[in-house]
């Protein structure tokens, strides 16, 4: 029974997954490609410099949970965050994900023909136990994102020293 079932499940994935079947001749019109950002900082400002590199419409997303925050990360981002737009959204719940995943299907239903990145900046220490105290918000982000049709997700290390 289970056996038949898994058989079924690989069959099905098998002629999803042919050309023919997935083949359109249209690219995609758009890309648009989106930084989730904590705040300004090397790891963010990397990634900035990636998705320059990606598109020509890129946004840095900002959840505001705290006004002086926010207030300090627009001052920051008039000096470091290279001409590209700051988008904040407020957050009363005090959730990040929610808004923006909120946010990421507005610009899904605007550009509907065309792709989204979402570029997770991330910082890589130098040890690797020390990584399970860092990035545990792009790892939920990640996780929330691998299921929306339409959005690639990349994560863009800095790799710190010791």
């Amino acid at each position: 029974m289970i056996a038949k079932k898994i058989n079924r499940h690989y069959r099905a994935v098998a002629e999803q997954l042919m050309i023919p079947v997935y083949f359109k001749e249209t690219e995609f019109k758009h890309h648009t490609v989106i930084v989730p950002i904590s705040g300004a900082q090397a790891a963010v400002i990397n990634a900035i410099k990636y998705a320059k590199a990606l598109s020509r419409d890129v946004a840095a997303v900002y959840v505001s949970l705290n006004p002086a925050e926010e207030a300090a990360l627009r001052r920051d981002w008039e000096r470091y965050g290279m001409g590209v737009p700051l988008v904040v959204l407020d957050s009363p719940y005090r959730s990040i994900t929610t808004p923006l995943m909120n946010y990421i299907d507005q610009v899904r239903d605007k550009y509907k023909e065309g792709v989204i990145t979402v570029l997770l900046p991330e910082f890589v220490p130098s040890k690797w136990w020390q990584n399970l105290l860092h990035n545990q918000t792009a790892f939920i982000i990640r996780g929330l994102l691998h299921f929306k049709p339409g959005v690639v997700i990349i994560s863009v290390p800095l790799h710190l020293q010791k």
